[in-house]
């Protein structure tokens, strides 16, 4: 008589491979949410930029930046559109939303970074301490 072997994965076998399969799928976790993070911030700085640039061609036409802006409306002067519509941050809830603090030859854009989790502050000439 002639003994029949068993084809199977042992439990062992079978633990083993489910291990990595969880730790390859962790690993590609975290890396998809780092690159979004750090997507949602370069989109922050690109905004920034954006708006800045927006807001000195305010100043040379208007001669004083503008007294308040809305994040999501437009920059708007007479006939002149300078923005429309001005962004907002790509993901509020992460901590913060835009913000402009006028002065009187001066102002502040302030945004919140998720990699670094502190904000950042932008003036006429470039990034400055908050």
């Amino acid at each position: 008589m002639i003994k029949k072997k068993n084809r199977a994965f042992t439990l062992i076998e079978v633990l083993v491979a489910v291990t990595i399969i969880a730790v390859l799928t962790a690993i590609g976790v975290v890396s998809y949410v780092s690159a979004n993070r750090n997507a949602r911030d370069s989109k922050r700085l690109s905004d920034v930029e954006q708006i800045r640039a927006a807001l000195e061609m305010y100043r040379a036409d208007q001669g004083e930046y503008p007294a308040s802006i809305t994040f999501g409306g437009s920059l708007v002067s007479g006939s002149n559109t300078y923005m429309s519509p001005i962004p907002n941050d790509p993901r509020p809830s992460a901590g913060g939303e835009y913000s402009y603090t006028p002065g009187d030859e001066n102002y502040t854009l302030t945004i919140y970074s998720e990699k670094t989790s502190t904000n950042r502050c932008f003036g006429p000439l470039g990034e400055k301490g908050c």
